[in-house]
């Protein structure tokens, strides 16, 4: 019996490796997607106005399409919400509380793409200001959420899928 149980156990941790191998990647992808709507971000708006708007626009294309990738991983059938709440069941309250982020992380890329979509070269200085502040609030709510998302993964396998630095 014992065999059987430690064949299990490898079984299970090679699954584990595959799943944080899995995530790692895709917490890469949408980090340098982020850096990228912030390096956009970066440039004087109100100067650059609707030329400005479009480089936002294509970074924030880029954002959404990481994002949506990441909410696949963890939301798909055996994807990382499932196993955690599988391997530790007292993280229910995080996996809600991520679940409940990410429909809203979603609706603001998409109203902040919308906004985008809908600025006109001749929009007024203080419109491009605004989208420009708000668009950088959106990025410091993904942070929040890859940042609880990382928590959360430690949390469940003690594994740091790494910062700035991976």
């Amino acid at each position: 019996m014992s065999g059987e149980h430690t064949e299990f156990d490898a079984t299970v941790e090679a699954a584990v490796e595959e799943t944080m191998e899995t995530i790692h990647a895709q917490s890469a992808e949408l980090r340098d997607t982020l850096a990228g709507l912030q390096g956009a971000l970066a440039t004087p708006a109100a100067e650059r106005g609707f030329e400005w708007a479009q480089q936002a626009r294509d970074a924030l294309r880029g954002v959404r399409e990481a994002f949506s990738d990441d909410a696949e991983i963890t939301e798909a059938p055996g994807g990382l919400f499932q196993e955690v709440l599988a391997r530790a069941p007292r993280l229910g309250g995080k996996v809600r509380s991520l679940r409940g982020q990410q429909a809203e992380v979603s609706s603001s890329i998409d109203q902040e793409t919308e906004v985008l979509s809908r600025l006109q070269p001749d929009d007024p200085e203080e419109r491009i200001t605004e989208v420009s502040r708000s668009l950088l609030s959106l990025v410091s709510v993904l942070m929040r959420y890859r940042q609880s998302e990382a928590d959360l993964i430690y949390d469940a396998y003690h594994v740091d899928i790494g910062g700035e630095g991976a």
